[in-house]
């Protein structure tokens, strides 16, 4: 009897890009590389000289039926087109430090990232170096340094371009939009000043901090203000009310009594609970009462 394979022996994974990327998927290839904005090791994948991030998201409970199997594992990858000079950067600024020109093989290095930076290093062009680079040389012997005016100018250049998109597309990026989703706005064009700012942050994705700081006091851009909602600002806190009867040593804070209801008046007689309507009933003749059996018994003479 053959063996059935199990749904846990299926590698497979839910993956969203391109449509072109997954024709002839034999060119594609995966590598890691370190994340231009903290280093940490990343995932991208090469095809055609593009470079596409990875990103995975993933729910705590979430599975998918594929034709007649479930794979337990709900969680689903996104590839996106990224500029391949912001991987980069670092290496090149890298290199720059001591102020000498290199050839880019002698750029891009690291040991541990050997097979993805080949690939790297396939898809930038002259032109794409240019616009963070100082050059020399010519076509067989090129060597560049990173000059920080251009990588200023380039990277603000990004930020007013996506800007300008966003301010005139539909996508609401206003403030709160996190909240609500990446979603279409049903409110018009966004202002200049939310489009600045969601612009400047999808940018800092992928530079370092300081850099980021840079460009936002360059743009001017501010912190949200966080909105107070309006029950706070109309009822502030009220005064705790006076204690009841005046006593100092009530724990109750608040009055709840219906102050209008009406008063019951006093009929003189206590309503008997059906114990006590019974014990009425019974013949009490001969009978001493509860009090006499505690009363002070008479000296003896």
């Amino acid at each position: 009897m053959a063996n059935k394979m199990t749904v846990d022996e299926i590698n497979q994974w839910v993956m969203i890009g391109p449509e072109n990327l997954f024709i002839n998927d034999e060119d594609l290839s995966l590598h890691k590389l370190p994340h231009p904005q903290n280093g940490v090791a990343s995932l991208f994948a090469f095809k055609n000289k593009q470079v596409f991030e990875l990103m995975k998201y993933k729910d705590t409970y979430r599975s998918w039926f594929i034709n007649q199997t479930v794979q337990k594992d709900g969680s689903f990858c996104m590839l996106t087109p990224i500029d391949p000079l912001f991987l980069a950067l670092p290496f090149i600024e890298k290199s720059s430090i001591k102020g000498q020109f290199t050839t880019l093989d002698n750029i891009m290095v690291d040991t541990d990232h050997t097979p993805g930076l080949r690939q790297l290093e396939c898809c930038l062009t002259h032109n794409m170096l240019l616009n963070v680079c100082d050059t020399k040389g010519a076509d067989d012997m090129i060597v560049y340094k990173s000059n920080q005016e251009k990588i200023k100018k380039w990277l603000s250049k990004k930020i007013t371009t996506m800007a300008k998109y966003l301010e005139s597309s539909k996508i609401n990026v206003k403030q709160g939009a996190q909240i609500s989703g990446y979603n279409r706005s049903s409110e018009g064009q966004n202002n200049k000043e939310s489009s600045l700012r969601y612009a400047w942050e999808m940018v800092s994705d992928y530079i370092t901090e300081d850099r980021s700081l840079q460009l936002k006091e360059k743009f001017g851009i501010k912190d949200p203000v966080k909105t107070v909602k309006t029950e706070e600002k109309l009822d502030p806190p009220q005064a705790k009310r006076q204690k009841l009867n005046n006593d100092p040593d009530a724990n109750c804070l608040e009055d709840y009594r219906n102050k209008d209801a009406p008063k019951k008046k006093d009929t003189g007689t206590t309503k008997l609970s059906r114990a006590q309507k019974q014990l009425d009933k019974v013949d009490k003749k001969g009978m001493k009462t509860m009090s006499s059996f505690f009363a002070v018994k008479p000296k003896k003479k």
